[in-house]
C-alpha cells in the first residue's frame, strides 16, 4: 500500500502566502503545494528562457551575478541551497520575494526567492548573507514574457527520504495558456558529480560544489510552453546516491496584457570585392519590445558564421547563395533570407613588378610635416583616387602646393598620391593616446588603425579600431570596446583576418600576450589562434611586437617581437605562423641566442614588407621606412617628412 503524508496547500496572494485546510499528497517524499489563480486564457506574451547565473561556495556571504542580459520587467527565481545545520540565511535579500522553502533531513535546505527585474539589475551582483560559513548553491534563472505582477502561478517543492540517485520532482497544475515549467533539482553528497536529466528537458543552468558535504543543484524546463492541466513529475538523476535533496515545479505564468511575439526579420547587406564577402546585418529588425540576439549566416559553400557581420573568403570564383537567420530574446527565429553574390578571385600574387630605377629626382607635391614623427604608412587604391595614409607622433603637416595651408590633424592623416594635397575630409580624432600602425586589407575596403588611443571620433575604442576610409569615423561593427589594458604596435591584415601585435596581455577583453588575431568585421577575438608571446628581451625585459608581415599569398605571418618564445618555443626576436593551421613554424633565428646578455636588450627591430598588393603602380614604387612597396619617391619622403629614428 502507498504511504501517504500530509502536505500543506498554500496559495499566492500579491507575494504573500495564506495557509488553509491541509491535503492529502500519495508520494513516497514529503511534498508542499502553492496554488494561484491563474487568469483566462488571452493573447498573452511568449515566455522565453533569458539567462542563468550560478555560484558554489564554502563562506558567510554568497554571491551570484545577475547576468547582464537581463531587462527590465524580466522574471528572476533565485533557488539558494545550503546546509542549514551549519548556518541559515540571516534575512530575505533586498528587493526580493521569500517563495517558500523545503528541507530535507535536518540539514539540507532549500529557499526559493522570485523577483521582478528593474532597469539596474542587469550585470548586479546578489548578495545571499548566512549566519556563519556554510556550503551553498546559488542558482538565478531568468525569463523574459511572464507575468510582472506575479509571474509564478503555481509552485511544488518535494523533500528525499529515500537514499538513491533518482530524485523526482512533484507535479503541478499549468492553468494557463503559454505557462513554463521550470524544474529544480538539489542534493547534498560528497560524491555527487553531475545530473542526467529526464528526457525532453532542456538543462538551464549546473552548479557544482567542491568538497565533502558540498551541494549540488541543476535546473531545465521544456524549452517550450507546457500543456496545461497535470504538468507531470519528472526524475533526474544524480552521478550518486544522496537522501539528502529537494526537487520543485515552478509553473510560471505569461504577461496577459503584452501582445504574442512576432518574429524577427532578417536583413542583410553583401559587399564582395573578389574572394571575400563581408556581410552586414544591422539592418534586420524586431517587432519592440522584441530585440534580435543573434545571427546565423550560411555562405552556401559549407561554412557558416555568426555576429552581426561577418567575413568569408570563397576558395574559388562564381555565382554564391548567402542566407541569414535571426533570432530574437525570446528565441524566437527569422525565415531565412539570401543574397546571390557574384565572386571574383583576385589576380595572382606576385613581386612588386618594377620596370626601371626609383627616379633621382623627388618628387615636390607631397606634405611637409614640421614636428614629429613618422611610424608607419599605408596606400590604398589605384591610379588618380590612390590614397596614402601616414600614422605617426605628428600633430600637423602643411601642403607644398597651393593651396599651401596648414592642417592640423594629429596622430593620422590622408593626402592624395598624385596631387599630393591632404584630404581634409578625413578626420579622424584620437583620445587618450596616438596612433602607431596603420593596415588596409588587400581588397581595399577596411582600413585598421592600432596605438595607445582608448577613443576614436569620441567613441570607445580599446587601442585598434577600423576607421571609414572616407571620413575616418570609426566603423560601429567593429566593436573594440574591451579591454585592451596596453597598447597594440603593429597589424597586418588579409581580408578576413587582422593580426594585432603589442604590449598587451588582455586585447577586447581576451586574454592574448603580445599577439591575436581578430575578425575583420566584427572585432571578435579568435580564441583558436594561440600563439602567445613570453619573456622579455627588450629593455628591461620589454615584451612587444614592433612589426607583422604577411608573405604575398598570406600564408604565413613573420612575427618580429622582443620576447624569448612563442607558443612556449624559443623563438628569439622572430617567429613564422602558419596562417591556414595557425600553428607556429619550426624555422628558428638564433641571431640573439650568445649575444643577447651582453647588449642588455634590443632595443628595435626592423622588418621588410615587399608584399604587393595591385594598388599601387608599380614604376612609381619606392621604399617607406618598412621597405614596403608605396607609390611614393623615397627621395621625396627624406626631404618632405622628418622620418622617425626607431
Amino acid at each position: 500500500m502507498a504511504s501517504f503524508n500530509r502536505a500543506t496547500a498554500g496559495v499566492l496572494v500579491g507575494g504573500l502566502m495564506t495557509f488553509g485546510l491541509p491535503v492529502i499528497a500519495t508520494t513516497a517524499a514529503t511534498l508542499a503545494a502553492g496554488v494561484a489563480l491563474a487568469p483566462a486564457a488571452s493573447a498573452a506574451d511568449n515566455i522565453a528562457f533569458r539567462a542563468s547565473a550560478q555560484s558554489a561556495a564554502n563562506q558567510i556571504t554568497h554571491r551570484v551575478t545577475i547576468p547582464a542580459s537581463v531587462r527590465e520587467t524580466d522574471s528572476l527565481l533565485l533557488f539558494v541551497s545550503s546546509n542549514k545545520a551549519l548556518a541559515s540565511v540571516t534575512a530575505t535579500p533586498a528587493g526580493w520575494t521569500r517563495v517558500s522553502s523545503r528541507l530535507s533531513s535536518t540539514d539540507t535546505e532549500t529557499i526559493l526567492y522570485r523577483k521582478v527585474a528593474t532597469a539596474t539589475d542587469a550585470g548586479r551582483s546578489q548578495a545571499v548573507d548566512f549566519t556563519a560559513t556554510t556550503k551553498a548553491s546559488l542558482m538565478l534563472l531568468a525569463y523574459d514574457g511572464t507575468d510582472d505582477a506575479n509571474p509564478i502561478g503555481t509552485f511544488a517543492s518535494a523533500a528525499e527520504t529515500t537514499n538513491r540517485a533518482t530524485h523526482t520532482t512533484p507535479g503541478a497544475n499549468v492553468a494557463t495558456a503559454g505557462s513554463y515549467v521550470v524544474s529544480y533539482w538539489a542534493d547534498k553528497s560528497s560524491a555527487t558529480t553531475g545530473w542526467t536529466l529526464p528526457a525532453g528537458q532542456t538543462q538551464r543552468s549546473i552548479s557544482l560544489g567542491t568538497g565533502p558535504g558540498r551541494i549540488t543543484s541543476v535546473a531545465s524546463d521544456l524549452n517550450a510552453p507546457a500543456p496545461t492541466g497535470a504538468s507531470p513529475a519528472r526524475t533526474a538523476t544524480a552521478s550518486a546516491a544522496s537522501g539528502k535533496a529537494t526537487m520543485w515545479t515552478v509553473v510560471l505564468t505569461p504577461d496577459p496584457d503584452s501582445e504574442p511575439n512576432v518574429a524577427p526579420v532578417a536583413s542583410f547587406t553583401a559587399t564582395c570585392p573578389q574572394a571575400t564577402c563581408t556581410v552586414d546585418a544591422s539592418g534586420s529588425t524586431d517587432t519592440p519590445p522584441g530585440t534580435v540576439t543573434s545571427y546565423a549566416w550560411d555562405f552556401g559553400d559549407g561554412t557558416t558564421g555568426t555576429g552581426v557581420t561577418a567575413t568569408h573568403t570563397y576558395a574559388n570564383a562564381g555565382s554564391k547563395t548567402i542566407s541569414l537567420v535571426v533570432t530574437d530574446n525570446q528565441g524566437l527565429a527569422s525565415p531565412s533570407t539570401t543574397r546571390t553574390v557574384s565572386v571574383t578571385t583576385p589576380p595572382p600574387a606576385t613581386g612588386p613588378g618594377h620596370t626601371r630605377l626609383v627616379p633621382d629626382k623627388p618628387r615636390t607635391n607631397t606634405p611637409r610635416i614640421s614636428t614629429g614623427e613618422i611610424w608607419d604608412m599605408e596606400v590604398v587604391g589605384t591610379g588618380n583616387a590612390a590614397r596614402v595614409f601616414i600614422a605617426g607622433s605628428f600633430s600637423s603637416a602643411a601642403n607644398t602646393i597651393n593651396p599651401t595651408t596648414t592642417v592640423n590633424q594629429p596622430y593620422l592623416l590622408s593626402y592624395n598620391l598624385n596631387t599630393g594635397l591632404i584630404d581634409t575630409q578625413f578626420r579622424p580624432t584620437f583620445g587618450g593616446g596616438g596612433v602607431f600602425a596603420v593596415e588596409a586589407t588587400p581588397d581595399g575596403t577596411k582600413l585598421f588603425v592600432a596605438g595607445d588611443f582608448n577613443t576614436v571620433g569620441g567613441v570607445a575604442r580599446q587601442k585598434v579600431a577600423s576607421l571609414n576610409l572616407t571620413t575616418g569615423a570609426p566603423i560601429s561593427t567593429f566593436a573594440f570596446t574591451q579591454s585592451t589594458n596596453n597598447q597594440a604596435t603593429a597589424l597586418a591584415a588579409t581580408n578576413s583576418t587582422l593580426y594585432v601585435g603589442g604590449r598587451f596581455s588582455r586585447i577586447n577583453g581576451a586574454l592574448r600576450s603580445g599577439l591575436a588575431a581578430v575578425n575583420t568585421a566584427s572585432g571578435a577575438v579568435d580564441m583558436s589562434f594561440d600563439n602567445q608571446l613570453s619573456g622579455g628581451i627588450g629593455v628591461n625585459g620589454q615584451l612587444g611586437v614592433p612589426q607583422l608581415k604577411l608573405t604575398h599569398d598570406e600564408s604565413k605571418l613573420l612575427v618580429v617581437h622582443t620576447g624569448r618564445q612563442i607558443d612556449g618555443q624559443d623563438r628569439y626576436g622572430m617567429g613564422i605562423i602558419d596562417t591556414a593551421t595557425k600553428a607556429l613554424l619550426p624555422w628558428r633565428s638564433q641571431l640573439w641566442d650568445n649575444n643577447l646578455a651582453s647588449v642588455g636588450g634590443v632595443t628595435r627591430i626592423y622588418a621588410a614588407d615587399q608584399r604587393h598588393r595591385g594598388r599601387v603602380s608599380p614604376h612609381r614604387g619606392i621604399v617607406d621606412r618598412l621597405g614596403r612597396t608605396a607609390a611614393v619617391d623615397r627621395a621625396a619622403l627624406r626631404q618632405h617628412l622628418f622620418l622617425g629614428h626607431h
